[in-house]
Order: C-alpha cells, then structure tokens, then sequence
C-alpha cells in the first residue's frame, strides 16, 4: 500500500492524474488505519508502474488526459 503520492511517483504522473483516476473509478483508494492508499499490485497489473515498465505513459497523454477530466487548462 502506498499514498497518493508515492502512487504518482510511481507511475511518473502528478499527484492531480492520480486523483483524476480515483475520481473516475480507474484507481481504487483504500482506507485504513493510517489513511487512504492504493494497492501497489493495481498499479502493477494495469501497468502504470514506470519504474518497471519502459512503455510506461508519456507526459503529452498524461496533458492531453489531464485536460480532458478538467484538472487542467489549455493556454
């Protein structure tokens, strides 16, 4: 179990796609005793993780999808 941002870091993304995913149910947040975390193995199965994964997403799809939840703006 990792928080939030360790799942970002993870997965090379910022914090706001991460939350932009659990918004629209991709990732599941799991509460516990010290908080909410996600599940290291979702990362992995759904092959985020770009520590482990060389095709992992590049940041114009991370833009292009963080400007179609709304989480950013075009300029």
């Amino acid at each position: 179990m990792v928080t939030i941002e360790m799942a970002a870091q993870m997965m090379g993304v910022p914090v706001q796609w991460v939350n932009g995913m659990i918004n629209k149910g991709e990732i599941e947040l799991i509460d516990g005793p010290t908080g909410q975390h996600i599940d290291v193995e979702e990362i992995n199965v759904k092959g985020w993780n770009a520590s482990q994964d060389l095709d992992a997403v590049s940041y114009g799809h991370v833009n292009t999808l963080m400007v179609n939840l709304g989480l950013r703006t075009l300029h």
